[in-house]
């Protein structure tokens, strides 16, 4: 159980990476408060294919764990005037996935682009709005750097940190997904390695397995919007296809 220490016993240095690396990140799961059953979840993504490039291990282990996902998108994605389109095949991802379609909400408020710039007053305001309709206890967005440097993924995090700054007893707690170095961002499943040894202990591991995997490659089929060519290397090599690193905003 989550409340229970386990002792690994081994016989040289590098077998916990060799054979027991998955065992070792699903001990780390059932610790982790972002998959408690008894909370709702609510996650807040930029861009319609957010959800299948960055979160799609998260997402499928709260659903395996029964837990409630509710899935906002601030903006449309309509950069390049495919907005319409893009909503659609966002809906379509979230289902493909295993989200209620009444728990998934694309908004048009924030236009996206890497030179808009969003306001962290007018993004706390929808987290509260959607927070406060979902019951969710758990915010689940990007972290600072925002996985890919994106600015309108970097301002949900602002935007967190505004709330959180503003709000003196919050009935949530917001977790952040970790932005790993570029040398490690693309080793997909080689990642646990690092993972393992970098992980502290405030820190939280979603690990997908291959048939998550997969399932989150058919859900971002149905962006066919984006499925340009540097998209596919991204589904091929990115370790947050599979691993999914988690910290809670101080």
């Amino acid at each position: 159980s989550a409340s229970d220490n386990a002792l690994l016993v081994i016989s040289h240095p590098d077998d916990e990476c060799l054979f027991f690396a998955p065992t070792i990140l699903a001990l780390l799961e059932k610790k982790a408060k972002i998959l408690s059953a008894s909370d709702n979840a609510l996650l807040v993504i930029s861009h319609p294919d957010d959800e299948c490039l960055f979160f799609a291990p998260t997402i499928l282990a709260l659903l395996e764990k029964k837990v409630t996902v509710h899935v906002v998108c601030l903006s449309s994605g309509n950069y390049y005037g495919q907005g319409e389109k893009r909503i659609l095949e966002f809906h379509s991802s979230c289902l493909k996935l295993g989200l209620q379609h009444s728990n998934v909400h694309c908004l048009t408020k924030f236009h996206d682009g890497p030179n808009r710039t969003w306001s962290s007053e007018e993004i706390s305001e929808v987290l509260l709005e959607y927070l406060s309709k979902s019951k969710s206890k758990v915010l689940l967005t990007f972290d600072e750097s925002g996985i890919s440097g994106h600015p309108n993924h970097i301002a949900v995090n602002s935007a967190v940190k505004f709330m959180m700054k503003r709000t003196l007893s919050a009935s949530f707690t917001p977790f952040v997904l970790e932005t790993v170095p570029i040398v490690r961002k693309y080793l997909q499943i080689f990642d646990i390695i690092p993972t393992i040894i970098f992980l502290n202990q405030s820190q939280v591991v979603v690990l997908s397995s291959f048939a998550d995997y997969f399932k989150a490659v058919s859900a971002m089929q149905c962006h066919r919007t984006q499925l340009v060519w540097f998209r596919w290397l991204i589904v091929a090599f990115s370790r947050n296809m599979l691993i999914n690193t988690w910290s809670t905003v101080e």
